[in-house]
């Protein structure tokens, strides 16, 4: 059975899982199960009418909006990361706490990892089954490392320039900022890509930069900004964690669709045991940097 961690209250905590993970061609014990969505929207109404508690799993590639109508009558949501650079399962969460209101459990399963336990947190995830093996107190220690957050989440955190009372904490310009960039969202609201990142550069200037992964899901927004204007500055910050064969990726990257200024960022090596956990078994060691950008 693998090891559950429950978050609640800011806290996390090992916990014993009632649940029992069945796969399609499993019969179907006794007690609470977790079972596909396939398999749910085959023999769910059956299951659900003997009194026990069902949970559904749901794959990368499937749609969590199929089980909107069925939401107030399960226990439990499992949520696969496939990989843990796969990020639809965020968007999923989000869906279940905001879109459809889901009070059960939202569960991450799969290719689970401390690295992404805050963000996990953010987005409405509750329970989680570490994949590598992390306690409860390295969840905790992963998801409050950072005092601030920038956005709105499903945990209903404060961005750092609100207060409890929804005034602004910090400059003038903070409160102009947000109410720009509501402006912007509802002016920009459907329209094309390449038309967003041009009204960003014509209002923001020489402040606007990109933030990359340089995976290939990177290369169209990578694309569209260069005909904007190749001059963008977009930056990736290489904490070490992420598999990356090739040094020199993001700049060849960057040259291929025609931008000009990609800045590789690390960590300083002196502040690098503080800020970067040790790596998980099984992933790579990181390689810390002497300086803080080439």
């Amino acid at each position: 059975m693998p090891m559950l961690i429950r978050w609640s209250d800011g806290r996390a905590a090992p916990a014993e899982d009632a649940y029992t993970a069945v796969a399609d061609e499993d019969a179907i014990p006794p007690g609470e199960v977790i079972v596909s969505l396939t398999r749910f929207q085959q023999e769910g109404e059956r299951l659900l009418g003997e009194g026990r508690r069902v949970g559904v799993r749901v794959e990368a590639s499937e749609a969590v909006e199929d089980l909107a109508y069925d939401l107030p009558r399960i226990s439990v949501v499992a949520l696969v990361f496939p990989k843990f650079a796969q990020g639809q399962a965020y968007s999923s969460a989000r869906l279940l706490r905001e879109r459809f209101g889901f009070k059960g459990e939202v569960r991450a399963v799969g290719d689970v990892l401390r690295e992404q336990a805050r963000f996990m947190v953010r987005c409405g995830f509750d329970a989680f089954e570490p994949a590598d093996g992390a306690s409860s107190q390295e969840w905790i220690h992963a998801v409050t490392r950072f005092r601030h957050v920038y956005q709105r989440g499903a945990d209903h955190a404060t961005p750092a320039f609100r207060g409890a009372s929804g005034m602004s904490l910090a400059l003038d310009h903070v409160d102009h900022a947000g109410s720009l960039a509501q402006r912007l969202n509802a002016e920009l609201r459907h329209a094309h890509p390449r038309e967003i990142i041009q009204k960003a550069h014509e209002v923001f200037g020489d402040e606007l930069a990109l933030v990359s992964s340089f995976g290939a899901e990177s290369a169209v927004l990578l694309h569209l900004a260069a005909q904007v204007n190749p001059k963008i500055p977009v930056l990736f910050l290489d904490t070490g964690m992420a598999v990356r064969p090739d040094p020199g990726l993001p700049p060849a990257a960057g040259r291929r669709v025609g931008l000009t200024d990609v800045r590789d960022l690390r960590p300083r090596s002196r502040t690098w045991p503080s800020v970067i956990p040790a790596p998980t078994s099984g992933r790579p060691t990181p390689t810390p940097a002497a300086t803080s950008a080439r």
